[in-house]
């Protein structure tokens, strides 16, 4: 994994007394389903195996580069995106626990859940920000990476499928 649950932490407010085993598989699914298929899977494990690697710096952290019309742009970088997609995901499922006897939601005397709504609202605008800092970090990858040794072959944008609910 490129991210890891402090880059969650650092975008939102997550609690610091959340198990990282609750936290790191939203980061892995993340990193898997819609990480590698945006930016590749060659450029991907280049990145995870050598993350210190100079070359890879602004694409993990962000920073300020120059495209090829001289335009000053501004990237958030892969380790943002990352963590508010997986911040999104937790949102909607970081309070289900897997029982032996079926899911259940985890509870408290001293919490109040939001309702559905409010869930959803939060996890939706996470999951909009996290995927237009991943576009910037495609346009950069297209700008910084072309014709170099770990250029992804394609960079596929993701596609959303809407689900409309029907009130009963």
């Amino acid at each position: 994994m490129i991210a890891k649950i402090k880059d969650v932490q650092a975008v939102r407010s997550v609690a610091i007394n959340v198990a990282p085993e609750v936290i790191e598989p939203f980061i892995e699914d993340v990193e898997k389903q819609d990480i590698i298929p945006a930016i590749g899977a060659e450029l991907y494990f280049a990145v995870e195996a050598d993350p210190e690697n100079e070359m890879y710096r602004d694409l993990l952290y962000g920073g300020t580069y120059k495209d090829c019309s001289q335009n000053l742009c501004y990237l958030r970088g892969l380790i943002t995106a990352v963590a508010y997609l997986a911040y999104s995901r937790l949102l909607i499922f970081g309070d289900i626990q897997y029982t032996a006897f079926g899911s259940v939601l985890k509870s408290s005397q001293y919490s109040q859940k939001p309702d559905e709504a409010e869930k959803i609202r939060a996890a939706d605008a996470a999951r909009k920000m996290g995927f237009a800092i991943l576009k910037d970090v495609a346009k950069y990858i297209d700008f910084k990476f072309k014709g170099q040794e770990h250029a992804p072959t394609r960079v596929s944008r993701p596609k959303f499928i809407s689900i409309k609910k029907e009130r009963l």
